[in-house]
């Protein structure tokens, strides 16, 4: 794993998202775990740095999707750490509930990747998030909930280090061609455009100078310019 900034840390050779390592105090907070089959590789990575796996107390899970919660199952079993995400996204994690996207054929699409192909565990949520919560051991950071790309998507947000971490509400670079540049959510993995642009017309409105993301580089300075310059008409 990589040093981005003092206390956090991003895993390095996964498949899937970028997975954070947050380091405190209190014990470590893992944000998003990649796809099914990176448990294994996050954990070694953990031993490497020099931490514990026995001091991973937390996942939080920015969203359901299969390139974030796929390798939760693992981890737990691994570390019993316990999983935190918003109430709104609980159902669709613990998969009692199907992401409501428009149109049949891309909730078919959705349903085969995770069960036919990538084998999606569901996990229990045993924490559920809400606005403005900050998680102990979390250094500074609260939830921001920013719907739009699922209902229960969130980004984790200091203001004291004008740090965001904004999971899939932002990408940097795009997984599927792999064109870099700050850019909204995908639509096609995406419930709800509309929110999408009503949750990052927010985010620019506060001062930001780092956004580190599910998929792409980090902006590491001045990243409320780069949130203003986009379009969201």
């Amino acid at each position: 794993m990589k040093k981005v900034v003092e206390g956090i840390y991003i895993m390095e050779g996964l498949s899937g998202c970028n997975v954070y390592l947050l380091v405190s105090d209190n014990g470590l907070i893992l944000i998003d775990t990649g796809l099914p089959g990176n448990g294994r590789r996050i954990t070694e990575q953990i031993e490497k740095g020099g931490y514990s796996v026995k001091d991973l107390k937390t996942i939080v899970l920015t969203h359901s999707h299969m390139d974030h919660a796929g390798s939760a199952a693992e981890i737990i079993s691994i570390t019993g750490a316990k999983v935190w995400a918003h109430s709104t996204e609980k159902p669709y994690i613990e998969q009692t509930k199907q992401l409501p996207y428009r149109g049949i054929m891309r909730r078919a699409t959705m349903w085969l990747g995770n069960k036919l192909i990538y084998k999606l565990k569901p996990v229990k949520v045993d924490r559920e998030l809400a606005e403005g919560d900050m998680p102990e051991g979390g250094p500074g950071f609260k939830v921001l909930h920013t719907p739009g790309h699922t209902p229960g998507s969130i980004c984790l947000y200091s203001e004291s280090r004008k740090i965001l971490i904004c999971g899939d509400t932002l990408f940097n670079r795009n997984p599927f061609s792999g064109a870099a540049g700050l850019q909204l959510s995908l639509p096609a993995a995406t419930v709800d455009m509309e929110k999408v642009k009503e949750s990052v017309r927010r985010l620019a409105k506060l001062p930001i100078d780092i956004i580190l993301f599910g998929h792409g580089d980090p902006i590491m300075e001045k990243g409320y310019v780069k949130l203003r310059e986009l379009n969201l008409e």
